[in-house]
């Protein structure tokens, strides 16, 4: 399996601040193929969301509010602690999401 990436997009910095890493759509292995990219990874199990995909590109504001949801969301359907794994904007929004401080205060 192997993985390539290719930088072809450029952005003023009004489109960074608008997009960021929500601009695109992330691109996902099918969970049949995550043992090839790590055996413990494929043997998890993977429940499908109920919460419908974001369409995309994705503008800023509308993911912020969706993180936020999700933030409230998960924990409520756990019981006990939870471990949140993410990266870019959704870290920048869950600093700013649990410290009540401004969305642009924090970046990505």
């Amino acid at each position: 399996l192997s993985l390539s990436l290719s930088l072809t997009h450029t952005h003023t910095h009004t489109q960074v601040l608008h997009t960021r890493n929500v601009g695109e759509e992330p691109q996902f292995l099918p969970p049949s193929q995550l043992n090839q990219v790590d055996h413990a990874l494929g043997a998890m199990s993977i429940s499908p969301s109920t919460v419908p995909e974001p369409q995309w590109p994705e503008e800023l504001e509308a993911a912020r509010e969706r993180f936020n949801a999700a933030f409230t969301r998960i924990p409520l359907a756990y019981h006990g602690n939870v471990l949140l794994v993410a990266h870019g904007d959704t870290v920048a929004q869950f600093v700013a999401y649990t410290r009540g401080i401004s969305d642009d205060s924090v970046y990505a």
